[in-house]
Order: structure tokens, then sequence, then C-alpha cells
């Protein structure tokens, strides 16, 4: 997957998607061997815009 081989390359990854626990399977996955590296996830429904807040 992508956002995992981003990560261990040393990037921040921010996830996005609707279900929670698909989401932090990813999350999990993801490198954190440096203290600097920071991860989001965010859970929401981009089908509709009226679910986006910022």
């Amino acid at each position: 997957m992508l956002a995992i081989e981003l990560s261990k390359l040393g990037a921040n990854i921010i996830l996005l998607g609707r279900n929670q626990k698909k989401l932090n399977s990813v999350y999990d996955q993801l490198n954190t061997s440096t203290s600097l590296q920071k991860h989001l996830i965010i859970e929401t429904d981009l089908y509709t815009l009226n679910n986006i807040t910022a």
C-alpha cells in the first residue's frame, strides 16, 4: 500500500476514509521509527460535501 511505503521513506501520512476499523488497521502498519513523523486519521465520507467540516 502506498501510504505504508511512503511512511517507510519518512513521510507524514493523513488517512481519509469512512471505515474507522480499516483506517486503524492501516495506521497500525505505518512507520513511526522517528519522533518527527506524524500520522493522522480522518474518518469522513467524501461522497457528499455536507459531511466535510473545516
